[in-house]
This record gives C-alpha cells, sequence and structure tokens, in this order.
C-alpha cells in the first residue's frame, strides 16, 4: 500500500503550492463527465470429469458499458472555503450497456431520472448534506436524492495542506470511488430489474451484480479495495486557455470478488448441458491497474480536466455438479477503463 510522503524542511523553506478550489458564492461550475468499461474473454476452458470439453459459443463474450453526465453547479452560499448551498442542473445523462453473447449482442440503454432536474444541496447543522428537487419532475427512485455531494468530485484528488513539486499523497478507497462517481452510480443510473432474457454479463458470474455498473464487469469497479498515489509535478500545461499544473494519478486494486448466492444454470449452464441445476461454486479474482493526470489552475483555483486509462482483468473459476458429473470452468477476462471530466466556469 501506498505510504504519505513527508515534505522535508527543506522542500518547506522552498514554498509549497496550495491546490484547492475557490467556493465564492456567485461561482460556479460545468461539469461534464464520460466514462467507458469494455472487457471480454480472452481464454475459456471447460472440463468434465477431467476431459476437455467443447465451450459451444461460450469464449464468445464481451461487454461495454459508457456513463455520460453534465451537469452546472451554482454556489449560492459558501463559509471557511466549502459550499453550504447550492443548485445543481443535470443537462444531460445517459448510459447503456451491451453484450455479447453466444453471437448474440443485447444492448439496453439506462433511462437517468434526473435529466432536466434541478437539485438543491445545503449542508445542514450536523454535517449532512439535503437534497431536494428544486426544478422539474422528481426521481421515481428515492435512491437517485441521496450520496451527492456539495463539492466536486475531482477535490478528492487534491492534497489537505500545501505541497513541494514532486510531493505524493495517499488516495484511500473512499476518496478513488468519490472521485471516479462510483458512489453516484445509484443515484444518476439507476437500472430497472433484471428479465428473464437478459444476456449474461461476463465471465465473473453471469448475471450476478446488475444492479451495478452493468453487470459483474462493472461491479468489479464498485467493489474493488482501491489505493492510489497523487504526485505533483513540475510540468504544466495550458487547458480550457489557462495554465495548468499537472497532477500525476495512479489508481490500483486487486482481490476477490464476493460470492454470489446460489442460483440456477441459467443460458451458461444450458449451453453445457446442464440444465437448471445449481451452480456449486465460485471465485473471481481482478487486477486494475489505472493511471490519469488532473490538470489544476492556480490562477482559477479548480480541477480543470482530469483524463484516466488503465487495464481491468478477472480470471473466474466455476464447477458445476450434475447426476455425480463434475465440470469445471476458468475464464480469463481483460479490457480498458477510460473515464474525462472537464470542469468550466459557466
Amino acid at each position: 500500500m501506498y505510504k504519505p510522503i513527508l515534505l522535508t524542511a527543506v522542500a518547506l523553506l522552498a514554498g509549497g503550492t496550495k491546490l484547492a478550489t475557490d467556493y465564492s458564492a456567485d461561482k460556479g461550475f460545468k461539469v461534464e463527465f464520460e466514462s467507458e468499461l469494455s472487457m471480454k474473454t480472452t481464454s475459456m476452458s471447460v472440463e468434465r470429469d477431467g476431459e476437455p470439453v467443447e465451450a459451444r459459443g461460450m469464449g464468445d463474450n464481451a461487454s461495454s458499458m459508457s456513463r455520460k453526465a453534465v451537469y452546472t453547479d451554482k454556489i449560492v452560499a459558501a463559509k471557511d472555503g466549502k459550499p453550504t448551498k447550492l443548485t445543481r442542473a443535470f443537462e444531460a445523462l445517459s448510459g447503456s450497456s451491451t453484450f455479447t453473447f453466444g453471437g448474440e449482442e443485447t444492448t439496453r440503454d439506462l433511462e437517468p431520472q434526473l435529466t432536466g432536474v434541478t437539485l438543491s444541496l445545503e449542508t445542514a447543522e450536523n454535517g449532512d448534506v439535503t437534497v431536494k428537487v428544486a426544478e422539474g419532475k422528481a426521481p421515481a427512485d428515492d435512491a437517485c436524492l441521496e450520496g451527492h455531494h456539495m463539492q466536486l468530485a475531482l477535490d478528492k484528488f487534491l492534497p489537505a495542506d500545501e505541497v513541494a513539486d514532486g510531493a505524493s499523497w495517499e488516495l484511500d478507497k473512499d476518496a478513488v470511488r468519490v472521485a471516479l462517481a462510483l458512489d453516484l452510480e445509484k443515484a444518476l443510473y439507476p437500472r430497472p430489474a433484471p428479465t428473464e432474457g437478459d444476456a449474461p454479463s461476463g465471465g465473473g458470474g453471469g448475471g450476478r451484480g446488475r444492479g451495478r455498473m452493468g453487470g459483474s464487469d462493472g461491479a468489479v469497479l464498485d467493489l474493488a479495495e482501491w489505493e492510489g498515489k497523487a504526485t505533483l509535478t513540475d510540468e504544466t500545461a495550458e487547458k480550457d486557455g489557462v495554465a495548468c499544473r499537472v497532477i500525476a494519478i495512479e489508481i490500483k486494486a486487486k482481490g476477490e470478488m464476493p460470492e454470489p448466492p446460489p442460483r440456477e444454470g441459467g443460458r451458461r449452464g444450458q449451453a453445457l448441458g446442464l440444465g437448471r441445476e445449481l451452480e456449486a461454486a465460485f471465485g473471481t479474482t481482478y487486477k486494475i491497474e489505472l493511471e490519469g493526470k488532473l490538470y489544476f489552475s492556480s490562477a482559477d483555483k479548480r480541477p480543470v480536466e482530469f483524463e484516466l486509462e488503465g487495464s481491468v482483468a478477472q480470471e473466474s473459476e466455476r464447477e458445476f455438479e450434475r447426476e455425480g458429473s463434475t465440470t469445471r470452468m476458468h475464464s480469463t477476462r481483460e479490457g480498458i477503463y477510460k473515464q474525462t471530466v472537464s470542469v468550466t466556469r459557466p
């Protein structure tokens, strides 16, 4: 795990840089967010009682999911450099998931409930954030009004104190989840309940986790044990017409996905001749490595742009039993996760 890097006395004497967003009243931000996860099966093997078995299309398994959001914050009130009241107008929200299995492709477009809605966010005396619908149609799902933050998500990548060039600081699991907007998945992109004909979502347990990020491929982002490191580099770049400092971001996660509850074999089981037997054993490990850059304007005191890309891999072992016969499956899935965020003044 990354360890915090302490600034030396020499660095402190040389002076540090304060990287903090300006939330003065009457100011605001327009945020444009896009993310995409694409995964495919890169290997698949099946054995029945120790003998190889043809997978019959099981290897033709791919998925992709995308998320987009455009919203504008207007700061109504601020205290001690933090917003205490603001309005957030969602101009556009969209998301989709596509699955390819056995030569069949299924695409599901999400129907976000906050499109065209303006929310009013206010910090209560106990520190909690209260959220109300100020304009537009109230969402049918109450979860759409939960978990919203007063500050920009990208603030989670910024250091708490002044830092010198070359200094690094840790990013814990919660900071990464907020910064990547993973914690707002249910609020911004609520999913309908799965139906009988839904296509499987990948090598990590079939339809498991469809309530999270478009199936098990997306669920790994939601459940990952994130850790990371941010470093203030000596680079500068011009973004949005202003000079920016460049913060290098490294994010990693690895571990084992939780085992899903027992379920009937479904389409995968039928493809292997398992009928409606129960899935007896399951195990999926994952590894994620992402790198990116956060561009911060010291003059305008705000994040300006964020770019992130990296690899996502899963390895799954599954075992089925039927009439005294044991079938074992091993699969690997690999893919790419990308995310971009731009922040401008409206």
